[in-house]
């Protein structure tokens, strides 16, 4: 198995600043595995997640403070990567867990939950899709050409994520391109990001055994 990537940053990700949970820390997962079945999350003996499928995510779950030994299990089945996690408080994190069944990733969030200003709204953008190379990411308006627009975030990599983007409320497009190149893989569609909310926007792979498209999961850090 790859090791973790977060665990190489999560000194740096759990002290990043503005995380909104005021209690104790909390937990949530995306699957983005395209091959793997149903996943159970299990923070030290606890199973917090249970039967989650490809493309879904989970509530947030709290968690003990501390150190705990998190665990990715095939549902009913095998482990596919353990990991140990230190949870501050006041620490919202994602565990999108993605990869292959053999070869599993787990991309380890720090998520930004504060309130953004009156008017104002954030989102980020995360590479969960191990068949695509780098990718640029465009938030325009809704038909906004691309042959004019500069993307937002450039050249971002497998299992890499960016920082929140800081925009006015209203109706935005998500485009997804490879770096470089205007022909779109990834169109959210509209997505409507109204005052003081918080998204982030995950890139994942098409389901095992189909040609496309690659997908767009928003998860909801802040509603």
């Amino acid at each position: 198995m790859k090791h973790l990537l977060s665990v190489l940053l999560v000194g740096l990700l759990l002290f990043m600043s503005g995380c909104g949970n005021d209690e104790e820390p909390r937990l949530r997962a995306l699957h983005a595995s395209p091959d793997t079945g149903g996943i159970d999350i299990f923070v030290e003996d606890d199973e917090i997640i249970s039967d989650l499928n490809f493309r879904d995510s989970s509530d947030y779950e709290d968690v003990e403070t501390g150190q705990q030994r998190v665990r990715v299990r095939e549902s009913g089945g095998d482990t596919l990567e353990e990991f140990d996690v230190n949870f501050p408080d006041d620490t919202d994190l994602t565990a999108i867990v993605t990869g292959f069944r053999g070869d599993p990733d787990v991309i380890l969030l720090t998520d930004d939950t504060s309130e953004p200003p009156s008017g104002q709204a954030r989102i980020r953008a995360v590479h969960s899709a191990p068949n695509a190379g780098p990718v640029d990411v465009y938030v325009t308006q809704p038909g906004a050409d691309l042959n004019t627009a500069t993307p937002q975030i450039v050249a971002l990599s497998y299992t890499n994520f960016s920082q929140y983007l800081q925009v006015q409320e209203g109706t935005y497009q998500i485009r997804v391109t490879s770096t470089g190149f205007k022909d779109i893989v990834i169109d959210s569609g509209p997505v409507q990001l109204d005052s003081r909310q918080v998204r982030t926007a995950v890139a994942v792979n098409p389901p095992q055994g189909a040609a496309g498209p690659f997908g767009l999961v928003v998860l909801t850090d802040r509603d």
